[in-house]
């Protein structure tokens, strides 16, 4: 009963294989043939050539020369939160360790941690980024370039078809960005939609400072006219169109953290014809990103923050959970001529895993949203391209001033 809170679903698991006399089961990651995930709680190692532990304590060498593994790497973790702390200090040592293997083809590879769902999926992440080809094939050697923003979401997802329970936090997830960024260079990366193209990052002599992410808050805070177009790769999700209007609506919080009540009502127009109306709530913030995410950006800095709004909670009292996150802006050029900075774009911080579905976003922002004295029309625009076992669509929304 003294189990925390985020610990009780292994706990329970644990539990139950240790009433029904059984074992800890083992995750395949597909489409690879070899890497597994799981407890490191009653795991049976004695299939697994090469084992690498994310556990305060290492395992036993007698226990691993029992029971046949050859390699063995632990990387030392503590419980809880401070174990994804301690993931990045420790994760350098999973390139120097694969480095030194033989060979990774047809050895068949455990990850674990306490929880199996957590600090073992990281460090399974950065092996796939390092070490898997496009096939899962393990690969002889350790990869040192090409690895992008896209290329570890892509990866992250193999993951998280193979079991939807395989859901890291977001501290595990930063802890690998920053270190597979930190040894390489990753290309600029964006998403794949049919509208709007990029344009071309402008070049520093020419560029003009960015709005500050609180003069796009405020800028916000405004009624809206949208249009939002829906393409779906799949026939079971509808393609088609939503126009409607949207509000963002300042609302006082306990905290004093500035927060804006988004609310979207429309009409959703299918490709087929059929006409239904769409209402929507989302709950915008400004935060502070030292706080929450001391190695992403420097102390003193915000961003804009996305939460699901919970219907059975007071909004001054208390939002959803988190959405999606808004990056540092970059400055676009525009226009046949490409004079002048036109636009702002953005990136989502993280990945949003919702259930099984993972979620990617960017933010265009027109020149006309702060600059009071630009006779620029004032519109900004937000693109989601999400992916899942039953979902595969893009979603573009543009919204000007009403």
């Amino acid at each position: 009963m003294s189990t925390p809170e985020d610990e009780a679903s292994s706990a329970i698991q644990r539990l139950i294989n240790e009433e029904e006399g059984s074992i800890a089961t083992a995750t395949l990651i597909r489409p690879t043939k070899t890497l597994y995930v799981s407890s490191s709680e009653g795991m049976d190692l004695s299939r697994f050539d090469i084992v690498i532990t994310c556990t305060p304590t290492p395992l036993h060498g007698s226990d691993l020369t029992v029971k046949g593994t050859n390699h063995h790497l632990h990387l030392k973790c503590q419980l809880g939160k401070l174990g994804s702390r301690d993931l990045r200090t420790q994760l350098p040592r999973l390139t120097e360790f694969l480095s030194s293997l033989p060979s990774l083809c047809s050895k068949n590879i455990l990850i674990c941690c306490p929880t199996g769902k957590d600090l073992s999926v990281g460090a399974a992440l950065a092996l796939l980024c390092l070490a898997a080809d496009d096939q899962g094939n393990m690969a002889g050697d350790v990869r040192t370039n090409t690895i992008t923003k896209d290329f570890i979401k892509q990866r992250l997802s193999w993951i998280t078809t193979s079991n939807p329970a395989l859901n890291p936090s977001r501290a595990t997830l930063q802890s690998v960005n920053a270190v597979l960024f930190d040894s390489h260079t990753p290309s600029p990366s964006s998403l794949t939609t049919t509208t709007p193209e990029a344009s071309p990052t402008l070049p520093p002599s020419r560029s003009s400072a960015p709005p500050t992410p609180e003069q796009l808050f405020k800028a916000l805070a405004t009624p809206w006219t949208f249009t939002r177009t829906l393409t779906s790769a799949l026939p079971t999700h509808p393609s088609g169109t939503v126009t409607g209007t949207a509000t963002f609506t300042p609302c006082p919080t306990p905290s004093g953290t500035p927060t804006l009540v988004y609310a979207e009502e429309g009409e959703f127009i299918l490709a087929s014809g059929m006409k239904f109306g769409v209402k929507r709530r989302y709950v915008y913030q400004l935060l502070d990103s030292s706080k929450d995410a001391p190695g992403d950006v420097a102390p003193g800095h915000t961003h804009i923050a996305i939460f699901f709004f919970d219907d059975e909670k007071i909004v001054g009292e208390g939002v959803g959970g988190l959405f999606v996150e808004m990056g540092g802006l970059e400055g676009r050029v525009g226009g046949s001529g490409g004079d002048g900075v036109m636009a702002w774009e953005a990136e989502n911080r993280e990945r949003h895993l919702c259930a099984e579905d993972l979620y990617a976003a960017r933010w265009r922002f027109g020149s006309g949203m702060v600059d009071e004295g630009s006779q620029a029309e004032a519109w900004w625009e937000v693109l989601y391209d999400v992916k899942g076992p039953k979902k595969d669509y893009t979603s573009c929304t543009r919204y000007t001033r009403a």
